[in-house]
């Protein structure tokens, strides 16, 4: 039931990495679902099927396409590296062999005994594709049973139970479930306001909790997690509709809104192994209190890469760059 790290300090660096990347950082992509559940229906009420053509052709333009590229884009490079490394010399390494083993569709959608793709970042945009398709469900679904089908959705995700097939996560069902029924009432802002103050004391009590299972290596630590990651998303929205109301942050925000998307798509598979392999070599990451350092210096330094990038692509190929993000930047001619 327990596993722990070997030293206080291992303990420390690993507690710390964990609370970040996994039980803080999973509050990310839920809010992505509401928020693109919350925007499906928000400016229209009633399903129709003209309105469901409409809205698959939109996210033919910022879903699927996206999608395709950054996937053939990942298996391409992966592909070049190997054949240069072999060229002079060097083996082929497990990438290699991965792509070579699996069929397309396994590589574009999931690879097997993994759910996820072969980018597997692009888990979130699969996800999201397969909910759009289910929208109409999920629509009669609410207006039916209305908030009594919330409350199972919740329990399922709760209780960690799964759909097994790659697509159909309880994270995206439950999330982007979330978004369709408030996006139906319209009061989300309302609702997080309400029970927002709440959300932010329990958070804060359950993540005190987390941090000590994380110390102790508690392995049954995710269904301590589901619930934190709900308390987050509240107090994430609460958080940024605060935040609005500065101006100055506001406008920070919204211009930088644009590349989101892009550090998203490039980060994980391109970028930060890369600054992980740099800082491992510096005399910083010779101690646990060296490594707690670098760890936060990685973030800063791969997110400022991918802004650098996205601004030369921007002003270099900005018709690529948009297609590749799915039409999120305006054109100088738009």
């Amino acid at each position: 039931m327990y596993s722990k790290p070997d030293s206080f300090g291992e303990s420390i660096y690993y507690v710390i990495t964990k609370l970040i990347s996994h039980d803080i950082g999973s509050i990310a992509v839920p809010c992505f679902f509401l928020i693109s559940g919350f925007y499906f229906f928000y400016k229209n009420d009633d399903w129709s099927f003209c309105f469901y053509k409409e809205q698959l052709r939109k996210r033919t333009k910022t879903l699927l396409i996206p999608y395709l590229i950054w996937n053939l884009l990942y298996i391409i490079v992966c592909l070049f590296k190997n054949y240069i490394v072999y060229h002079f010399g060097g083996k082929y390494d497990d990438a290699y062999f991965v792509i070579q083993k699996n069929s397309w569709i396994d590589l574009m959608w999931a690879i097997p005994d993994g759910y996820y793709p072969y980018n597997f970042p692009l888990w979130y945009l699969r996800d999201l594709m397969c909910m759009i398709l289910l929208s109409p469900i999920f629509y009669f679904i609410f207006k039916y049973a209305k908030v009594y089908a919330l409350i199972l959705l919740t329990i399922v995700y709760l209780l960690g139970i799964e759909i097994p097939f790659a697509g159909l996560s309880s994270t995206a069902i439950l999330y982007f479930g979330f978004g369709i029924f408030f996006g139906l009432k319209k009061n989300l802002l309302s609702v997080i306001d309400k029970f927002g103050r709440a959300a932010n004391y329990l958070f804060f009590v359950l993540f005190i909790v987390v941090v000590c299972l994380r110390f102790q290596g508690y392995i049954y630590i995710d269904y301590f997690v589901r619930p934190l990651v709900i308390l987050g998303v509240i107090s994430a929205i609460n958080l940024v509709d605060l935040v609005a109301t500065n101006n100055k942050i506001y406008n920070i925000l919204a211009y930088l809104s644009e590349t989101v998307f892009f550090i998203y798509a490039l980060h994980a598979i391109y970028v930060v192994n890369w600054v992980r392999g740099l800082f491992s070599r510096l005399p910083i990451s010779n101690n646990w209190c060296g490594l707690i350092l670098s760890y936060f210096l990685i973030v800063l330094v791969c997110i400022s890469i991918c802004i650098s990038i996205f601004y030369i692509l921007r002003r270099v190929c900005p018709r690529v760059l948009s297609l590749s993000i799915g039409g999120r930047i305006k054109l100088n001619n738009e």
